[in-house]
């Protein structure tokens, strides 16, 4: 009869193994890193050489017209300033109807001076008359 005891992996994995791949990998990935920024000189020098700019200065490609937003950076910092300047001042929402803003720090004051408005509270089930509970009727009982 054969031995049970090998009849399964005695080891999950090689720890040697494991480590060199590993190794291995970062080697590569150091290597290739290597190489692609001395293509990359290279090939700035020879469009320097050339008179021509540089391949990685080239322009962008542009999106087609309509371009409805050309510098999203800009516009998005001065979108956040004008929210900035709008939470720290004062100034009219709807004038007719006599409507402000006013500032952050001034509506908590203004809330903790005079308190938050409460609203009329509403019967609660507990003050409501709860019903009897039925009494259960016995099951019939079946011939056997």
């Amino acid at each position: 009869m054969a031995d049970d005891s090998s009849r399964y992996e005695r080891k999950d994995f090689s720890p040697k193994a494991v480590g060199l791949s590993g190794l291995g990998l970062i080697v590569v990935c150091v290597i290739s890193a290597v190489l692609i920024r001395h293509f990359e000189k290279d090939l700035n020098q020879f469009f320097a050489y050339q008179g021509r700019a540089t391949w990685t200065s080239s322009p962008t490609m542009q999106p087609p017209e309509p371009r409805l937003q050309t510098n999203s950076a800009r516009e998005f910092a001065e979108m956040r300033a004008q929210e900035e300047a709008e939470l720290h001042s004062y100034g009219w929402v709807d004038r007719q109807y006599g409507v402000i803003h006013i500032p952050i720090d001034a509506a908590i004051k203004i809330a903790l001076e005079r308190g938050l408005p409460v609203r009329k509270s509403t019967p609660t089930a507990a003050a409501t008359p709860v019903p009897a509970p039925a009494t259960p009727t016995p099951a019939p009982k079946s011939a056997q």
